[in-house]
């Protein structure tokens, strides 16, 4: 039954469904990425304008002072080395991720990085390295969560809604697997119930006419056989009266023994005519035919 299952034309289905709400899902964010790459590109004379500034304000080597107060204003980190001076100040940022940015400026010592809000700015002069790591804010990364999980529930319940509707859709696939079932054990009487007007629904109209159109020719060749037995019967009967007025007893047991075996043949078809035919089995004998005059 699990090879049926796995095999199954609903399973096909919802599989289908499932890759093409992953290849939705993966054709969505690749556009809203490259949308979210073409604002970054878009914002690189602010990005430099604004580098420029904060270089200017901290100064490089930078003013301590005022990197922390940056640090505290922006919600980022300041970091600082030379061959004679290393710092940190601000935010905790080893979760920051560097290796995913997408660089946006790159000229005169000064280079620009970002990606989904976390922004990188890196000034560079002689040994002096003055690096302004940016976070996004705390409640925007909340509410993207939130986003993030609103999204995820409407994947669940798109792909519970498909699952109901495929298995609405090939029920009458199912009913007919079992009707079938059915009548292959002898009941040629069952019916599928469904009133559908799609394929399905007329495939099962057409199962129910075959099925009835089987039943009909049955009962007819039962009726038949059954008939010709019973009028095999007459002539059986002056056959054994015939068989007791011959004179040899010899022949006239041969005769009475084919003439028994014969009844009882045309008893085996009358019954089986009544319980179907499917372990009937005929044997051949020789017999005795005689004309009377």
């Amino acid at each position: 039954m699990s090879r049926i299952y796995y095999n199954s034309i609903f399973t096909k289905m919802l599989v289908l469904i499932i890759c093409l709400v992953f290849l939705i899902n993966i054709l969505v964010f690749s556009v809203f990425h490259y949308y979210s790459l073409k604002l970054d590109s878009s914002s690189r004379a602010n990005l430099e304008a604004y580098a420029v500034y904060i270089k200017d304000d901290l100064g490089l080597p930078p003013n301590k002072v005022k990197a922390a107060a940056l640090s505290k204003k922006l919600n980022a980190s300041v970091s600082y080395h030379s061959e004679s001076e290393k710092w940190v100040t601000g935010q905790h940022t080893e979760d920051f991720p560097d290796d995913k940015l997408y660089p946006l400026v790159d000229s005169e010592g000064i280079n620009v990085a970002s990606s989904h809000g976390f922004i990188r700015f890196t000034f560079t002069e002689a040994n002096h390295v003055l690096t302004v790591r940016i976070l996004p804010n705390t409640s925007d990364l909340h509410e993207l969560r939130i986003l993030l999980l609103l999204l995820l529930g409407f994947v669940v319940i798109i792909l519970f809604s498909a699952f109901l509707v495929i298995r609405k859709l090939l029920s009458p696939i199912k009913m007919m697997y079992s009707a079938m079932e059915i009548v292959r054990a002898g009941d040629f009487q069952h019916r599928i119930q469904h009133k559908g007007k799609d394929e399905l629904g007329q495939l099962c109209t057409t199962f129910n006419d075959l099925s009835e159109t089987i039943e009909q020719a049955i009962y007819s060749r039962e009726h038949l056989i059954a008939d010709i037995s019973h009028e095999l019967r007459t002539p059986l009967t002056s056959m054994r009266i015939a068989a007791d007025m011959v004179d040899d007893k010899e022949l006239k047991a041969s005769l009475i023994d084919d003439i028994s075996h014969m009844d009882k043949l045309i008893n085996t078809v009358l019954e089986y005519s009544r319980f179907g035919f499917s372990n009937l089995t005929i044997k051949k004998n020789q017999f005795v035919i005689l004309q009377f005059n």
